[in-house]
């Protein structure tokens, strides 16, 4: 029988017909549900450039009377000339806000121009669909035909870059932050350190890049394109060589010859895993939701002209359509290239289309012509259009990207998004495929960098730390601050005692951050601290895009980060031996701040005459960190006059299972149904004596290497503990969705409230454990060397050398806090085995292994002593503002613990918004959860309440 071609097929099937028309019809509603989204944002961006813009104008005009008196009066020609410099200063100043402000006009009409071409194309293959209605328009002569960009910010056929607008030179710009990983030297001799112009990578031949003007007062507001999708890529085609650029002529340009960094500009929220009807996912309902809802912002594949997510082991990405080699348009040719029904489908979730298939202006391209137009050849590192294809999504360059180690990696640059991190880890990085072409090692003394995990554990199962996000915007590093006060990662030291029982010991240099860029006479000076982490990613906390900058811009105030105690470069001793971590303590590191505020001369005018006695100091931190906010405020009334405490582990609780709760609580209720049933089997199989039965599920998970089962059931909380990761504008690619995704999806149909069932989650769960999780965990590592927690010789439990932030934690863990996170006491529901309880010692074992001068057996932290010093839950404290999310794993250690009922009151208030941990310190989150920005602004008005009343000690 002859075959018959496609398009016979579709004439002589109505029922498919008429099936991929409603495909196409459903795509067309996805784009028309995503662009009222994108120019509320658009417009938001403009109203937020206009607030800060008037605010530079209402100061210039200020000035602009005060000279006007002083000309009216004969003041002295000095002084009117420096009145009148400073005028003509700000005014240079104000000029490139308001070219900001036209970029985002232009952003906002190309995007309605992509939406508007796509919407066209869709229609125009509908069958039967009359498409010369489609040229019933009106036509605006006062709009340009090809694009929108004005002339005078164009420069022969390409962008200008960096001399508009610092915080939109990503906007329109597909080059990557290509970032490398923090320097594992930072411990070396003390020194002043400066930002640089960025880094160079030699085999691209990377060139730094020289911030062309001055700061603009549009600089202090949160990026106005970051959630603004970027510029399609300026291509016809998807033509030529993977790694290069090929012209007419056959010449091609290789490599991304840019090295710069700029702030990451594709990045969108996420409304996922807010209220799914009954808890489940479910593609084909509507998303009603509350009013919290129609803030959320969608994923960042969620526009045509955004690149395509990674593709894992191949498989077409949940938010994609998927679009075959010479599909016109970039449309499905048929009802058998259909959008494959996935988990996070459905109305409000628009469908990722192909970048390569679009122009620059938004039209449909040929596919597979290999010609490229000429404006798009470039001849210098400066110029736009960098159109190789690089990471593991096989897509432009364009957000935040880090580098494979490899020399000879194929791929070179990655999408931080793309391979789950969220900031770049310490060390040197390989992707998966260099990864699995170099030979396992198994780490010796000394090689602490191979046996560290990409989130940085030593090994996978020890448990995360309570730390806060850090807040992407590496284009800070090199812009200085509007007042031109120096950059904000520049480096300061101050000599710190190492011992505040025993001052004849000496000081240490303990390392802080600092700006005075909103700072006015009589404001308040705020001191933070990131905790147990390396404080130098942290410097973004000291602009507004955090809350803290937020409150020092609001009461003009300056700011201040200090590196904790034995982390980072801040190390008294140098190494963390059990002798020497005797001085890592809670009541050190809250000495540390009052000895600092007592004593620190900061970088700035009059910087030795602001005391907690002359300026009011407010402590402020998040997660542990938070925890000295409740402890120093009410301990040192006269030092720190307010606090703020972003979920903080007020309680040290020794059992802290409750870790688990928000999570069972709060994700998919099919997913929590399966992975229950999960664990209980794995429970009962683990502690019988069916040898057959624990050798499969071993195989299954790809664990059968390990010899103990408490590590190969504990191995199974990395699933869960990637929530900790999520904030409120996390998408589809977090690695806890795509876990659920693994296990709820079947034959592209999402699962009832009740889960699959134990058969389809077991076999599901450990395909994606062991086919593509262990290799995202483990990197290079065997199961063994990553999981096993029993080898006291590994050097993870050997390595005492400085900026193993976990060897820190964990002596804190085991001698004063606990928050060991086992399985739930017996008949609570669960989705943690049981055989990592703290009755079987699991976590206090690993204190042994790696403090064994210290302990002799498993240590009981003394979490009695640390609650009845400072108070735990019972803490008390005038202008103490408590700020806790209901989805942070440690909510059950803050004040907002379930059962607990404690009340704010107007001088001790407690705002709890649907966030995730330390959501409220990042003013994006804001955008994405309105919950989140009714806390920050709640903050915003205790402090300025608060600090209205202070005055100086007499």
């Amino acid at each position: 029988m002859p075959q018959q071609s496609r398009s016979a097929v579709m004439t002589s099937n109505s029922h498919i017909d008429t099936a991929y028309s409603l495909s196409l019809l459903s795509e067309y509603n996805h784009t028309l549900d995503s662009l009222p989204l994108d120019l509320s944002r658009n417009f938001a961006d403009l109203r937020e450039l206009d607030a800060v813009l008037s605010t530079a104008m209402a100061s210039i005009t200020a000035k602009i009377h005060t000279l006007t008196q002083m000309i009216e009066d004969g003041k002295g020609k000095e002084e009117r000339l420096w009145l009148l410099s400073e005028i003509a200063e700000e005014a240079r100043t104000l000029k490139p806000g308001g070219e900001d402000k036209i970029r985002v006009a232009c952003q906002a009409a190309d995007n309605l121009k992509s939406h508007v071409s796509h919407l066209r194309t869709l229609a125009e293959h509908i069958p039967g669909f009359d498409a010369s209605i489609l040229n019933r328009q009106t036509t605006y002569p006062h709009v340009a035909s090809k694009t929108f960009m004005p002339v005078t910010m164009t420069e022969g056929g390409r962008r200008r870059r960096g001399n508009y607008g610092s915080l939109l030179t990503s906007a329109t710009d597909p080059s990557p932050v290509k970032r490398k990983r923090a320097p594992r030297d930072d411990d070396g001799t003390p020194r002043k350190e400066r930002a640089v112009d960025g880094p160079s990578r030699p085999r691209n031949g990377g060139r730094g890049r020289r911030n062309e003007r001055a700061g603009s007062p549009a600089d202090s507001v949160l990026s106005v394109t970051s959630y603004m999708p970027p510029q399609p890529p300026q291509t016809s085609s998807r033509g030529g060589s993977t790694h290069g650029r090929t012209n007419g002529t056959g010449h091609t340009h290789g490599g991304n010859r840019r090295s710069r960094t700029a702030a990451n500009s594709h990045r969108g929220g996420s409304p996922q895993n807010e209220h799914y009807p009954n808890g489940t996912y479910d593609p084909g309902l509507p998303n009603h939701g509350s009013r919290r809802e129609a803030f959320h912002v969608p994923p960042s594949a969620s526009h045509p002209s955004l690149p395509l997510p990674y593709h894992a082991n191949g498989n077409p990405h949940p938010f994609e359509l998927h679009i075959p080699n010479g599909a016109p348009g970039g449309v499905p040719a048929g009802p058998g290239e259909w959008p494959m029904p996935r988990q996070l489908e459905g109305p409000g979730v628009p469908v990722a289309r192909n970048p390569a298939t679009y122009s620059d202006a938004g039209m449909p391209m040929n596919v597979g012509s290999g010609a490229e137009d000429e404006g798009t050849v470039e001849q210098d590192g400066e110029a736009d259009g960098d159109n190789r294809r690089y990471c593991v999504c096989d897509g432009y360059s364009y957000g935040d990207m880090i580098a494979c180690d490899d020399s000879n990696c194929e791929r070179e640059w990655f999408h931080l998004t793309c391979i789950g991190l969220e900031v770049p880890p310490e060390g040197k990085w390989y992707c998966d495929n260099c990864s699995n072409k170099k030979p396992v090692k198994r780490p010796g003394r000394g090689g602490l960098a191979s046996a560290i995990l990409k989130d940085g554990r030593p090994h996978a199962n020890m448990m995360p730390m309570p730390i806060f996000p850090t807040v992407e915007a590496p284009y800070l590093a090199s812009i200085a601050t509007a007042n031109a006060t120096v950059a904000y990662d520049t480096v300061y030291y101050f000599d710190q005692l190492i011992d505040h029982n025993n001052a004849s010991l000496g000081t240490f240099q303990q390392r802080y951050w600092h700006t005075s860029e909103y700072y006015e006479s009589g404001g308040p000076i705020i001191l933070l601290t990131p905790g147990e982490n390396n404080a130098e990613t942290y410097y973004p906390f000291l602009t507004n895009i955090s809350i803290f900058g937020q409150i020092a811009q609001q009461q003009h105030g300056a700011v201040v980060i200090l590196e904790h105690r034995f982390y980072g470069a801040s190390n008294p001793y140098p190494d963390l031996s059990s002798e020497s971590l005797k001085v890592l303590s809670i009541p050190q590191a809250i000495n540390d701040f009052v000895y600092f505020a007592k004593n620190v001369k900061l970088p700035m005018t009059n910087g030795d005459q602001l005391g907690p006695d002359k300026a009011p100091w407010i402590l402020a931190g998040g997660s542990y960190s938070g925890r000295s906010d409740p402890k120093q405020v009410p301990c040192n009334p006269g030092l720190f006059y307010a606090g703020y405490a972003s979920s903080a582990v007020v309680e040290a609780i020794t059992d802290f299972w409750q870790y688990y709760e928000p999570i069972r609580q709060y994700m998919p209720a099919n997913c929590s149904a399966d992975v229950a049933a999960v664990i209980a089997y794995v429970d009962e199989v683990f502690t019988g004596s069916n040898t057959t039965a624990i050798d499969s599920i071993k195989e299954t998970f790809g664990m059968s290497d390990l010899t103990h089962l408490d590590d190969a059931a504990g191995a199974l909380r990395n699933n869960l503990w990637d929530w900790q990761s999520l904030q409120p504008t996390s998408g589809p690619n977090a690695q806890f969705y795509k876990f659920c995704d693994a296990l709820e999806v079947k034959d592209g149909i999402s699962a009832p409230a009740e889960g699959w069932g134990l058969e389809h989650a077991l076999a599901s769960w450990g395909a994606y454990f062991k086919g593509e999780y262990l290799a995202y965990l483990c990197g290079d590592l065997s199961v063994l060397v990553c999981l096993g927690t029993y080898d006291a010789t590994l050097d993870y439990y050997t390595n005492i050398e400085v900026g193993n932030s976990y060897r820190s934690w964990m002596w804190t863990v085991c001698n004063e806090v606990g928050w060991y996170q086992g399985g739930p006491p017996e008949g609570h529901p669960s989705i943690v085995s049981k055989l990592v309880d703290t009755d079987t010692l699991y976590t206090q074992r690993q204190c042994v292994l790696m403090f064994p001068d210290a302990f002799s057996e498993p240590p009981e932290p003394s979490v009695a002593t640390t609650n009845s010093r400072y108070t735990g839950w019972g803490v008390q404290a005038n202008r103490l503002f408590f700020a806790n999310a209901n989805r942070d794993p440690w909510r059950d250690a803050t004040m907002s613990a379930d059962g607990l009922g404690i009340l704010g009151t107007l001088l001790q208030p407690i705002f709890v918004g649907d966030g995730f941990h330390c959501s409220d310190l990042k003013v994006a989150n804001a955008e994405a959860d309105i919950s989140v920005a009714e806390v920050q602004t709640q903050a915003l008005l205790s402090m300025s309440s608060w600090l209205g009343d202070w005055k100086p000690s007499s």
